[in-house]
């Protein structure tokens, strides 16, 4: 629970300090900060697909638990 609770406190600044970046820079440094945002984006999407991702493995191989 501590480790759970450590990994919030250490996200919970992601998006709003996200905005705040995006705002006080140039337009050559939101560019920058654009391609890493894309990439969080992309993490977010990989997080909404992997459930119907395992579902799919788990209906064509099983669900089997190590003995």
């Amino acid at each position: 629970m501590v480790i759970r609770f450590l990994f919030g406190v250490g996200e919970a600044g992601a998006f709003p300090i996200g905005d705040t970046v995006t705002f006080a820079l140039d337009s050559a440094g939101r560019a920058r900060f654009s391609r890493k945002a894309s990439r969080h984006a992309g993490s977010r999407l990989a997080a909404a697909l992997t459930p119907s991702l395992v579902v799919l493995l788990m209906v064509r191989y099983g669900w089997r638990t190590a003995s």
